[in-house]
């Protein structure tokens, strides 16, 4: 049986992960997935594979889900404010479903 949840994902410079994951761990998250990612912006290309002197300037998304629309909010509104005022990163927030309630 399917059950609603909420998915915070993050786009952000790796220099931040080990930071960005305090903070979940810190809100109770009980699980996420860092995955390497690339693209293309307004400022520049990020290639998802690419030799970098700086591996803490590679882009990374993580995904998080929870159950209950209020902690993702604050979640999503805590990274807002506490990484992303002076620093380029996404932040969204989407409704899926899951279907092993147990995980989240």
């Amino acid at each position: 049986m399917k059950h609603s949840a909420y998915q915070v994902n993050i786009l952000a410079e790796k220099i931040l992960e080990e930071d960005i994951i305090a903070m979940l761990d810190e809100e109770g998250a009980k699980g996420y997935t860092v995955l390497e990612a690339g693209g293309n912006s307004a400022l520049h290309l990020h290639p998802a594979q690419h030799a970098s002197l700086m591996d803490a300037l590679h882009i990374m998304k993580i995904e998080v889900i929870v159950r209950e629309l209020a902690k993702a909010e604050h979640i999503a509104e805590r990274l807002m404010d506490e990484f992303f005022s002076d620093q380029p990163g996404i932040v969204t927030l989407s409704e899926v479903w899951v279907y092993r309630t147990q995980k989240f």
